[in-house]
C-alpha cells in the first residue's frame, strides 16, 4: 500500500514556522504512532523555546504522516497566564498566518475571529478540512489567582487527498468490513468508517472501523494480510465543529 500526497514532504513543514519562534528538531519516523515533527514549544511572554513554566501560555505544532509524507498538522495553544491572554492569542494568530502562507493557501473567512473569540470553526476549503476546537478546564479559585487552562487546536487535512485515498482503497476497506464481521459477532450493516488509511511505516497502512461507539483497528501489513484488533471505545465528539 502507498499513501496519496497530502501536504508533501514534511521536511519542509517541519520548519516552516521558524520565522515565529517555533522550531523543529526534524522529521521522526519512529513505531506507531507514526511518524512526526519533533518539536519545542514556543512560551508566550519570555519568547524562546525552552523548558516551560508550569503556568506558561505554550504554543507548540505538530506535523504527522508516514515515511516521506505529511498527512495532518495540528497547531496547539495553551493558555493559562490571563495577565497575557490576549498576546498569546495574538502570537497564535500570526503563527496560523505563516503556516497557510508556507502551504500557499489562503487562511479560511472566519477563522482567525473565531480564534480571538476562542470558538470553534469548521470549514471545508477546496484545499483541505480546518478545524478549531477549544476546550476550557476552570478550578474554583482559578480566576482569583489568574489561571485557567483553555486550549485551542487548529487542525489541517488535505481534503483532496483523503478522498483520492479513499476511492484507491475501497476493495481495501471493504476487506477489512468483511474480516470484521468474520471473527467478531457484529452485525455487517453496522459496521461504519471513512474508508482513509493512516500510513506508520512504507507499505503498511491502518483503517478505522466504527461499530457504534467502538472501533476496529483494521491493518494492512506490506504482504497483503489483514488483521482486525479488537475494538476500543471512542470520542465521536473530537470533531464536533
Amino acid at each position: 500500500m502507498k499513501g496519496t500526497g497530502f501536504f508533501g514532504h514534511p521536511d519542509k513543514i517541519c520548519s516552516l514556522l521558524a520565522g515565529v519562534g517555533l522550531k523543529s528538531h526534524g522529521w521522526k519516523v519512529d513505531a506507531p504512532p507514526g511518524a512526526y515533527c519533533d518539536t519545542d514549544s514556543y512560551e508566550v511572554g519570555l519568547g524562546q523555546t525552552d523548558l516551560p513554566s508550569p503556568d506558561a501560555n505554550l504554543i507548540e505544532y505538530r506535523v504527522q504522516g508516514y515515511q516521506g509524507r505529511a498527512g495532518q498538522i495540528s497547531l496547539e495553544l495553551s493558555l493559562t497566564d490571563i495577565s497575557h491572554r490576549q498576546a498569546a492569542k495574538q502570537r497564535f494568530i500570526k503563527t496560523a498566518q505563516s503556516l497557510f502562507t508556507g502551504l500557499g493557501v489562503p487562511v479560511p473567512v472566519g477563522l482567525l475571529a473565531a480564534v480571538e473569540t476562542e470558538n470553534g470553526f469548521r470549514s471545508d476549503a477546496a484545499f483541505g478540512n480546518v478545524y478549531l476546537w477549544v476546550k476550557r478546564t476552570v478550578s474554583p479559585d482559578a480566576r482569583h489567582r489568574d489561571r485557567e487552562l483553555t486550549f485551542i487546536e487548529l487542525e489541517l487535512r488535505d481534503r483532496r487527498a483523503e478522498a483520492t485515498a479513499k476511492a484507491t482503497y475501497e476493495a481495501v476497506f471493504a476487506s477489512c468490513l468483511k474480516l470484521t464481521t468474520k471473527y467478531y459477532p457484529v452485525p455487517p450493516e453496522e459496521l461504519t468508517g471513512d474508508g482513509i488509511p493512516k500510513f506508520y511505516t512504507e507499505g503498511s497502512g491502518e483503517f478505522d472501523v466504527d461499530w457504534g461507539k467502538r472501533q476496529f483497528s483494521c491493518w494492512v501489513r506490506s504482504n497483503g494480510q489483514i488483521e482486525v484488533d479488537e475494538p476500543t471505545a471512542f470520542d465521536p465528539d473530537r470533531h464536533k465543529y
